[in-house]
């Protein structure tokens, strides 16, 4: 790094004793004694104006104590024009024998705020005292706080005509905060308690067009010194920050180059979002805009870029598309550019921005959008609440939101041991504080298998354990899949039926009696203008899934897991869109434990984790 050597306004060293002991006659054997003496403090800056600190603050006026072992104040001397006020300080002072403290720093404030010429400075250091003998320490201050400075370059004042510079604490809005500018007389230097500082400019060129930039500086320490730069970079091209120390004085120049307008004028103006049409799926666009004026404006050079924010890598919509498109208009101030956007994410943040091409390329202001889309609700499973004398669970905050229900309110009503079936946990969680967890059990040999669905619960027959359940909560976006987090840890088949409760035979592909049990996930949009009323005491109330003639299901995805997991396993299920010209009503979301838990087949002790739940556009 360059080095620039300046001559620092405050000669500050580092704190320094020099201590020795001499027989001294006539005095108290029992006592020792201590001479001290203050270092000469020099500096241009004695007395503080516009600050935090009291306004007769003067930082060469200074508060000198002497503590002993246990940090009790037993001398204290307040040291002004270079003498101590309490004559006892001037001639060596009687100490009962032990180790001192010697501490001193400006009085009257304790360096905490900000001011302008308010340096603090501060000094501590050890001596031993003996019985008959004189120590003598010296003490040496150091500025204690920071200082900050702003410099206007000649070229910076020729191209703005207003200019301020707003220098304060990162984060501290307790420590007041200081402006420099750039016209009118200067307050001089600032001081500020060590810390992150952060300066934001805000200047107005000879055209009447603001600028506003900002930036942090790190890694802050006492007696560091900030002399902030200001100019211009050249016309078109970025502004730059360098630094240089001058590691002798803990002198830092920050140069902050601040671009130049170009004689070409680039706005990027407005943007107008579209929800995607029925027939895309999963994709959404958006109308951007700008306009471009001046005497250097080459229409023919004009592109647009776009990304996602997430990302460093612009998408560019160049001239020739543009002119194709009939997107570049002529107006008597310039061109206006109107250019739509497809295949855009839908909950996904987006900026943009309006270029013209040459040497360099002048780019515009960004402007930031976003295509909004339906998300889950509670898809990290962090909002559970607890109903009736059972403590039945639900995966909501509070028992007026339906959206997520289980079979927890089936099974609960029965006995209160099968009340958390699902329920949440700290045992895995991938994001957050909690998980859900989906345990299937048993009573009187009857399996009551775990579930968590979009929807509520209707009711149970207990006669004939069958429950009706109503699935699904509105819902009229499109998304491209559900992508979560799972654990599978499937039991053994040790429940098992041949049959549902209707007589609906056991599919050929579930797990025989000893094999590991299976879970599923399935989400499918529909189009229905109620919840989708189900019961497993009548199987023919489901729809068959992979029906694509069924009019009622717009997209469908179904994830089956057979083996065990045992750590989270991230899952996407793409939708399979059976209806590309149908605009859903309701999302129906399913995940249990034991797939066959319908026909009351499965294990008793398989469990389902899962966590961070979302829809993918």
């Amino acid at each position: 790094m360059k080095k620039i050597f300046n001559v620092f306004a405050l000669l500050l060293t580092a704190i320094g004793i020099s201590s020795c002991s001499n027989d001294m006659e006539n005095i108290e054997e029992t006592k020792g004694y201590l001479q001290l003496e203050i270092a000469t403090i020099a500096s241009t800056n004695t007395r503080a104006d516009i600050m935090d600190a009291p306004s007769n603050y003067d930082s060469k006026t200074l508060v000198v104590r002497i503590l002993d072992a246990q940090s009790n104040v037993v001398k204290e001397s307040t040291w002004k024009d270079g003498a101590f006020v309490n004559t006892e300080f001037a001639s060596p002072i009687m100490l009962t024998p032990g180790t001192y403290t010697v501490e001193a720093h400006s009085a009257n404030w304790d360096g905490s705020g900000s001011g302008w010429n308010a340096a603090y400075y501060a000094g501590t250091t050890t001596t031993t005292v003996t019985a008959g003998h004189l120590a003598k320490a010296k003490l040496k201050l150091t500025q204690d706080n920071v200082k900050v400075d702003v410099i206007w370059d000649q070229s910076f004042i020729d191209n703005f005509t207003t200019a301020k510079a707003t220098v304060s604490m990162e984060n501290n809005d307790e420590v007041g905060s200081r402006v420099f500018n750039m016209t009118g007389s200067s307050n001089g230097a600032a001081y500020f308690p060590v810390g992150n500082l952060e300066w934001q400019l805000t200047a107005t060129n000879k055209r009447g067009v603001r600028h506003d930039t900002s930036n942090t500086i790190t890694d802050v320490k006492p007696r560091d010194y900030f002399r902030i730069k200001f100019s211009v970079a050249e016309a078109g091209t970025a502004g730059s920050i360098n630094v240089y120390l001058d590691e002798t004085t803990r002198t830092y120049t920050i140069n902050i180059k601040v671009p130049r307008e170009s004689t070409v004028s680039l706005n990027a103006n407005r943007v107008t979002t579209t929800e995607a049409a029925a027939t895309v799926v999963g994709g959404s666009s958006a109308v951007l805009s700008g306009s471009a004026a001046g005497k250097d404006l080459n229409k023919n050079k004009l592109f647009l870029q776009y990304r996602k924010k997430s990302e460093e890598t612009w998408t560019t919509i160049d001239n020739a598309t543009l002119a194709a498109a009939n997107a570049i208009t002529e107006v008597s101030a310039g061109v206006e550019v109107s250019y739509n956007v497809t295949g855009l994410q839908a909950s996904t943040p987006y900026e943009y921005q309006l270029a013209q091409a040459g040497e360099p390329t002048v780019t515009s202001n960004t402007v930031s959008f976003t295509i909004e889309g339906e998300a889950l609700y509670n898809g990290g499973f962090e909002l559970w609440h607890y109903e009736g004398k059972n403590d039945i669970a639900y995966p909501t905050a509070s028992e007026g939101i339906k959206y997520w229900s289980s079979s927890n309110p089936g099974s609960g009503s029965v006995t209160k041991s099968l009340a958390k079936l699902t329920d949440k946990t700290t045992e895995q969680v991938h994001g957050g504080t909690y998980a859900a967890k989906l345990m299937s059990k048993s009573t009187m040999g009857i399996l009551a298998a775990a579930s968590l669905y979009t929807g509520e619960f209707g009711n149970l027959d207990v006669s004939s354990q069958a429950a009706s359940l109503k699935w699904g909560v509105p819902f009229t976006a499109r998304p491209a899949s559900l992508h979560g987090y799972m654990m599978y840890k499937p039991g053994a088949v040790n429940i098992t039926a041949t049959s549902a409760k209707d007589g609906t035979p056991l599919p050929s592909d579930a797990p025989g009696s000893g094999e590991p049990d299976h879970s599923h996930i399935f989400c499918a949009l529909m189009n229905i203008d109620s919840p989708l009323e189900v019961n497993n005491g009548d199987l023919s109330s489901f729809p068959t899934w992979t029906n694509r003639n069924d009019p009622r299901i717009v997209a469908y995805g179904i994830k089956v897991q057979k083996t065990t997991q045992n750590n989270w396993v991230e899952f996407d299920i793409p939708l399979d869109y059976y209806q590309t010209n149908v605009k859903p009503k309701y999302l129906i979301i399913v995940a249990a434990a034991s797939k066959y838990g319908d026909y009351f087949h499965g294990s008793s002790s398989s469990v389902l984790y899962l966590d961070d739940l979302e829809l993918r556009y």
